[in-house]
């Protein structure tokens, strides 16, 4: 048998439906809608100029301009209404305020004056305790005891040869 040729045994196609008088078609796609079509250029002449605007990945395309949401005007924030001209906290209370504030500074820098003064006692104190110590350990150097003068003389020489000199006074 030839496979060129249609075989006899399988039933014919439907004809096709004539598209003027059918909704849709027989395979259940619409028949397109008659009536004016719409160029694209009759589209721009009518809704104004284009305006290039910025997509989601950031390439620039066309728009028409009537498309494009514009922000809402910004309004204007309400001013307050002014105070009434015065104290804005009791005067009692600041001069109770001031008085506390004065009162911490105060105390604070006496302390501070006072653990200076403290500290530089304490020094001072030591000091004197330790050269009245060493005085009263060494009684012999007050009357102008004994000197001891030492002098060492080292002498170089060739291939590693020295020699020391001691001399006590």
């Amino acid at each position: 048998m030839n496979s060129h040729l249609p075989d006899p045994r399988t039933p014919p196609l439907p004809a096709w439906p004539d598209p003027t008088t059918a909704p849709s078609t027989g395979f259940g796609v619409p028949v397109p809608l008659s009536g004016p079509v719409e160029l694209h250029t009759e589209r721009t002449e009518r809704s104004g100029p284009v305006v290039w605007v910025p997509d989601a990945y950031g390439r620039m395309v066309p728009m028409p301009a009537d498309q494009i949401i514009r922000p809402a005007a910004a309004v204007p924030v309400p001013v307050a209404p002014p105070r009434a001209a015065g104290p804005r906290m009791d005067p009692l209370a600041q001069r109770l305020v001031g008085g506390a504030a004065l009162a911490a500074g105060t105390g604070w820098g006496t302390s501070m004056v006072l653990s200076q003064v403290t500290a530089g006692a304490t020094g001072l104190a030591l000091l004197v305790g330790a050269l009245a110590l060493n005085k009263l350990a060494r009684p012999g150097r007050a009357a102008g005891g004994d000197t001891h003068i030492t002098t060492i003389t080292n002498h170089n020489r060739w291939f590693g040869k020295s020699h020391t000199t001691t001399r006590h006074r």
